[in-house]
């Protein structure tokens, strides 16, 4: 984003492959970079020096980059002229020293008043520098960071001392659901990842741990293969293969029923209702 700033979804507008990415994405990794990978572990090996490699390196980012345009079409430079109209059909216009998708992002993302009814009336409608990555691992003591190597996005050179891994607070669930909670009251969505292949139905949208009852189906016990999350994280079941936002939450008083509750009112009292949420809206790239 700092590198290439950001322009208006009707600027880049969505593409087919962009909600359809399977087939792109399974070219460049099974056709192209296995490939590449060979070649340029044999680019090192032969000449015990890294220049060629890297001739290598740069020639495949050209026909990745090809690829990706050819499905997604290709990043705008200039955002010059676009025009809108706002909630009450008033009609706006960019002014004329927003040029580019960094013009746009410095003007509009970064430097405007936060109008809304939030209660960050800061300078800043993105404090992108503010936020923190919390991650749920039961197998890793709680409070404490933690990095996953090459975990990082965008690869930092403007500071050879950091590690160029993405840094996570770990925290217990019900905290992270409690900050959750607070952020979409206070108008602010939240960037989460998680394993978008099990228990998903993607025609009502839905994805629920109880969605199908596949062990009642084949009549096998529900604990026979029951793992707890610190054993799916082990052995690979659980992992982010997909991020999304959280607009939305559905809250109730808690019945004192569900084991599962959120706290979302501080430390549960015996006999005190509580409030839970009982669903999350998520907003998916894909549409």
């Amino acid at each position: 984003m700092l590198k290439y700033g950001l322009v208006p979804k009707s600027v880049f507008p969505e593409s087919y492959t962009s909600s359809n990415t399977d087939q792109m994405i399974d070219y460049i990794n099974n056709s192209i970079l296995r490939a590449a990978l060979l070649q340029i572990r044999a680019a090192v090996a032969e000449k015990n020096e890294t220049a060629a490699a890297r001739v290598l390196k740069q020639d495949v980012l050209r026909d990745i980059y090809r690829i990706l345009c050819f499905h997604l079409g290709t990043p705008p430079t200039s955002v010059a002229g676009w025009q809108w109209r706002d909630t009450e059909g008033g009609f706006h216009r960019l002014p004329a020293t927003v040029q580019t998708p960094l013009d746009f992002m410095n003007e509009y993302v970064l430097k405007r008043k936060n109008e809304s009814t939030s209660s960050h009336n800061d300078d800043s409608l993105l404090a992108y520098d503010t936020y923190i990555m919390c991650i749920h691992d039961p197998r890793h003591e709680y409070y404490k960071r933690y990095t996953i190597p090459y975990s990082a996005v965008v690869l930092d050179r403007t500071n050879s001392t950091t590690t160029n891994d993405a840094i996570y607070l770990n925290l217990p669930i019900q905290e992270i659901k409690q900050m959750s909670v607070h952020m979409l009251q206070d108008s602010l969505p939240v960037w989460f990842a998680c394993n978008v292949d099990v228990q998903v139905n993607h025609e009502l949208g839905l994805w629920d741990a109880h969605l199908y009852a596949r062990e009642e189906l084949y009549g096998i016990s529900v604990d026979k293969y029951a793992m707890t999350k610190a054993e799916r994280l082990q052995t690979g079941m659980d992992m982010g293969t997909h991020v999304m936002l959280f607009t939305g939450v559905d809250l109730v008083v808690d019945d004192d029923k569900d084991d599962d509750n959120d706290g979302l009112c501080g430390e549960k009292k015996k006999g005190q209702k509580q409030i839970a949420s009982r669903k999350w809206r998520g907003e998916n790239s894909w549409g």
